[in-house]
């Protein structure tokens, strides 16, 4: 299994990179289907979800917003 350093730490893939593409691809599809002409908006949450947001919105092949909110949950622990 493959192991990935990030700085002092290593960590061993959970999910290969084909699988998450695959299932992402698979959520744009259907979020096309269930809104059909709508526009939908995607809220996503900084700083963890901007490359899964921009590849779910590249994948929606239908007129579609993205917006962008950035919370901070260990503020103050």
């Amino acid at each position: 299994m493959d192991t990935i350093q990030v700085r002092d730490k290593q960590f061993k893939m959970f999910l290969p990179e084909e699988k998450i593409k695959a299932r992402v691809a698979e959520v744009a599809r259907q979020i096309a289907a269930d809104w059909g002409d709508k526009k939908p908006l995607l809220l996503a949450v900084l700083n963890g979800s901007f490359v899964f947001a921009a590849d779910l919105m590249r994948g929606i092949d239908a007129p579609c917003e993205i917006a962008f909110v950035r919370m901070a949950s260990y503020q103050g622990t």
